[in-house]
């Protein structure tokens, strides 16, 4: 059982992960809020909270920066909020960081396990992701500031079906 454990905080902000960009002469900060950070010994657990039913599994790190298949979000953002509370440590590596989602619709099923999952193993310790994460994400962001690279419609119509913002490319 994890209880007891002590609530770090709650809607944490204020951590920042500053990216170098190759083709700017600045870098970029990329902040959140994490919902709760709650902390058992050497075990450190970013949570978010979802009211739907999220996916708390993922193949790869490189499957989550897949443009053209489908992503899983919210492992995405949860492993992004890793990565902002990883580089604010002082501590160094001497705790484990589990990322992972409660989704209010499954959180009293008996099968509920906290946590996230790539190729079907539980996430024990974010911070060995963390590298393959960080080049995947620098690798987007010179994409997306690239003066050389157009931005392009996506190819998969079904992404296009509940975006807010279909209007600014036509697509109906």
């Amino acid at each position: 059982a994890y209880t007891p454990f002590h609530i770090e905080a709650l809607e944490r902000e204020g951590l920042v992960y500053t990216a170098q960009i190759d083709h700017a002469p600045h870098s970029i900060n990329i902040t959140g809020i994490i919902d709760r950070i709650d902390r058992k010994e050497d075990v450190v657990r970013i949570v978010d909270y979802k009211t739907g039913r999220d996916e708390l599994t993922f193949n790869t790190i490189e499957s989550l920066f897949d443009r053209d298949g489908k992503r899983n979000k919210a492992a995405f953002q949860t492993l992004l909020y890793a990565l902002l509370y990883t580089e604010s440590l002082a501590e160094g590596n001497s705790i484990k960081v589990v990322p992972g989602l409660i989704n209010r619709k499954n959180l009293f099923d008996r099968s509920f396990q906290f946590g996230l999952h790539m190729q079907k193993e539980r996430v024990q310790n974010a911070q060995g992701l963390m590298p393959v994460f960080k080049d995947h994400l620098k690798e987007m962001l010179n994409e997306l500031f690239d003066p050389a690279i157009s931005f392009e419609q996506t190819k998969n119509l079904d992404n296009c079906k509940y975006c807010d913002y279909k209007s600014l490319c036509y697509r109906k």
